[in-house]
C-alpha cells in the first residue's frame, strides 16, 4: 500500500475535496480519487473517511490517501503477437489487425487487443500497466472489429488522463485510408451530427439531435466504380467515417452494415470480380495517428500501411482503372 499526504493551500479553500486531491495528486484522475473516497481510503487527521462532496474550509486542512496495491484484472492475458510501433513507460502504439476486437464484452473469453496488451505489459513491456488501480492497459480510443490501424494505449493513470483530454479536445490527428463506392469529389467536408438509429439500435445514423461529427474526405485516386480516399476525423463518433460515407452516398466498399452491392468494373476478370464482390470487411484502415506525448509533450506521429487484404483490393481497382 502507498500513502500520500495532501495539505490544503489557499487556492483550495471552497473547492470540493475530491477536486483538490486530484489537483495535488498528479498520478490520479478525479474519477480515481472518487473511487478511493468511496472505498474509504481517504482519511482526515482523526482517521475517519471523508466524503468527496465536502468542501475545503481553510488552509492547512490535511488528508491521508491510502492507495492499495494494483489489483489483477479479470481478463486472461493472451500471448498472441502484437505489432508494436513504439513503446515507453507511459504509452504503447500498436497496429490493430482487422478481425481483432479491442476489448471483449463482459464474460467473454476471446482473444482481444486488450488481452494481448495485458500479456505484453506483464511480460515484455518492462513493467505493469496501472490504470485506475488495476493492472490493465488504458484503452483511450477504439477501432471497429473489422477496421485495422494505428492505436495508442496508456500505461498509467496520468498518461491515460492526458491522452483522453487530447481526444476530447480533438487535438489528435487521425487519418484513415478507405475505398469508397462511386465517383468521389476531390474534397468533401461532412459536418453532420451522428446518433443511434431509431429502429436498429446496432446502427448509427445522421440525425439532428445527434452528437456533432466532422469528417473531411480527400479523393486520392478515382477509378471507374470506386475511389481511394483519405478520411480525416475532426471528431470521434461510433462508426463515424462509415456513417458519413453512407450519408454522402459513397459508402465504404465491403461495409455490410452501411454499404450496398458494389459496381464491378467492366473489364474486371473473374478473380477481380470475386474479390470486389466478396471483400469480407469494410475497406477502412487507420493509417496515421498523431498526438502529444503525455509526459514529454513531444508531438509524435505514427503511420502504418494498409494490410495485405486492403492493399490487394486497391491494386485490383487500380488495375481495372
Amino acid at each position: 500500500m502507498s500513502r500520500y499526504e495532501v495539505v490544503a493551500e489557499e487556492a483550495d479553500v471552497g473547492r470540493r475535496i475530491d477536486a483538490v486531491l486530484a489537483a495535488h495528486l498528479e498520478a490520479f484522475s478525479r474519477s480515481r480519487v472518487q473511487e478511493l473516497i468511496k472505498e474509504g481510503a481517504v482519511l482526515d487527521p482523526s482517521g475517519q473517511p471523508v466524503k468527496g462532496s465536502v468542501k475545503v474550509a481553510e488552509v492547512g486542512e490535511s488528508w491521508v490517501v491510502e492507495v492499495p496495491e494494483v489489483q489483477p484484472w479479470f481478463l486472461a492475458p493472451s500471448d498472441r503477437p502484437l505489432d508494436i510501433l513504439y513503446a515507453d513507460a507511459d504509452v504503447v502504439v500498436v497496429v490493430k489487425p482487422a478481425g481483432l476486437v479491442v476489448h471483449p464484452g463482459a464474460g467473454q473469453e476471446i482473444d482481444s487487443l486488450a488481452a494481448r496488451l495485458l500479456y505484453w505489459a506483464r511480460n515484455q513491456g518492462g513493467g505493469l500497466s496501472n490504470i485506475g488501480g488495476v493492472d490493465r492497459p488504458g484503452i483511450v480510443h477504439r477501432l471497429d472489429l473489422d477496421t485495422s490501424g494505428v492505436m495508442v494505449v496508456a500505461l498509467n493513470d496520468p498518461a491515460h488522463r492526458k491522452l483522453s483530454r487530447q481526444f476530447s479536445n480533438h487535438t489528435i490527428e487521425r487519418r484513415y485510408l478507405t475505398v469508397l463506392h462511386g465517383e468521389v469529389p476531390v474534397m468533401r467536408k461532412v459536418d453532420a451530427p451522428i446518433g443511434r438509429h431509431a429502429l436498429d439500435r446496432m446502427r448509427m445514423t445522421v440525425r439532428e439531435d445527434g452528437r456533432p461529427a466532422l469528417t473531411t474526405f480527400y479523393c486520392k485516386e478515382q477509378w471507374s466504380t470506386a475511389a481511394l480516399v483519405e478520411a480525416v476525423l475532426g471528431s470521434g463518433r461510433t462508426h463515424q467515417i462509415r456513417v458519413h460515407a453512407r450519408y454522402i452516398r459513397h459508402p465504404v466498399v465491403g461495409d455490410s452494415v452501411y454499404g450496398f452491392a458494389p459496381r464491378i468494373p467492366a473489364n474486371a476478370d473473374e478473380a477481380q470480380r470475386d474479390l470486389i464482390q466478396h471483400f469480407p470487411r469494410q475497406a477502412l484502415h487507420a493509417q496515421t495517428l498523431g498526438f502529444d506525448h503525455p509526459v514529454s509533450g513531444e508531438r509524435l506521429t505514427f503511420t502504418a500501411p494498409p494490410p495485405d487484404d486492403m492493399a490487394l483490393l486497391i491494386e485490383v481497382f487500380r488495375a481495372c482503372g
